[in-house]
């Protein structure tokens, strides 16, 4: 999901970063690539002029910098988890038999008790709904100076529905 916030942030602001190297660490980077490969971006995201933007980037930070100096460092744990589920394999055990399928584990596989999984999912998602909320502020704010000079045009409105809480989950 952070990848797709990337990828929108990308053709929002127009960055210029190749498709192949769009993600959520790399966008806040002026160029990407080495050598002969090495290009700099259209258009840099500067999260100085929009709080919102700015979120979004230390959100990125809490993920990819070293996590001593995070503050959020829980999420060593949960980008573990993540690397065990892309590159290795992942066994979900009850709490009881932890230490013991530890010791005869075979090393390649990372082994995760139900409950740590299911915290670790709720921090990640508390994380991604902050996320999300930051990117409709970011996207308001980017579009407020664009309202400004719309003054004295029309401009045909969008009704929303209302939701009854009790339809919400």
């Amino acid at each position: 999901m952070f990848d797709k916030i990337a990828f929108f942030l990308e053709h929002y602001f127009d960055l210029g970063i190749n498709e192949r190297d769009i993600n959520f660490r790399s966008m806040w980077q002026d160029s990407v690539g080495f050598g002969k490969r090495k290009y700099h971006y259209k258009n840099l995201l500067n999260p100085k002029q929009n709080f919102a933007l700015s979120s979004l980037y230390w959100i990125s930070k809490d993920f990819f910098e070293k996590f001593e100096d995070s503050p959020n460092p829980e999420l060593k744990r949960i980008k573990e988890i993540r690397n065990a589920l892309e590159h290795k394999y992942v066994k979900i055990t009850d709490s009881f038999f932890d230490k013991l399928t530890e010791e005869y584990g075979d090393g390649l596989a990372l082994y995760i008790s139900e409950k740590e999984l299911y915290d670790a999912t709720f921090v990640l998602l508390k994380i991604l709904r902050e996320a999300i909320i930051n990117l409709s502020l970011c996207v308001n704010i980017a579009e407020e100076p664009k309202r400004e000079e719309s003054k004295g045009k029309l401009i045909m409105p969008i009704r929303l529905m209302d939701y009854e809480d009790d339809w919400k989950i």
